[in-house]
């Protein structure tokens, strides 16, 4: 009797939580590249905190007085946020950035993706805009032309290096 009371308790309770536990890690397995960037942009909109890391400094271009600023004396932008204005060679007036590269952003100026570093780090600037609006200047950009970001904290040039 005791041997049928074990396969019972093998049966009906042991085998269907090693198949739920299977189950949840295969669809933990799959699902997970799927998910994490919406848990990430879900985390990042909800939050409030501003950015507070007062040990770093950004340098600020030649020319300048200086020759960088301490990051407490910036304020970041949130996002879409106007924080800066790019010209372009040969176009007629500025265009303005956004923090945040949303349609809402896109259709007021050109906007900026979150993940890329703010003007004076000296790391990548990923700027987007309508190329029909905004950046219709881009078509006649040439190699060794400067693309000038003003911002709050200092006015950076950027030489274009190479064109596709």
């Amino acid at each position: 009797m005791r041997k049928i009371r074990r396969s019972k308790l093998t049966g009906f309770i042991i085998i269907p939580l090693i198949f739920v536990l299977l189950t949840y890690l295969l669809i933990f397995t799959v699902f997970s590249p799927v998910l994490s960037p919406l848990f990430s942009a879900f985390k990042l909109f909800s939050t409030n905190e501003s950015y507070s890391n007062t040990s770093q400094s950004i340098f600020l271009p030649n020319g300048q007085s200086g020759g960088s600023v301490s990051i407490k004396n910036i304020s970041f932008p949130k996002y879409g946020m106007h924080y800066a204005t790019i010209k372009l060679p040969e176009s007629k007036g500025t265009s303005d950035i956004y923090f945040g590269d949303s349609d809402e952003n896109l259709k007021k100026g050109v906007g900026q993706y979150i993940g890329s570093f703010l003007p004076g780090y000296g790391a990548p600037i990923l700027i987007g805009g309508h190329n029909n609006t905004y950046f219709n200047g881009l078509k006649n950009i040439k190699k060794d032309d400067i693309i000038t970001i003003t911002t709050s904290y200092g006015t950076f040039k950027y030489k274009v290096t190479n064109t596709k």
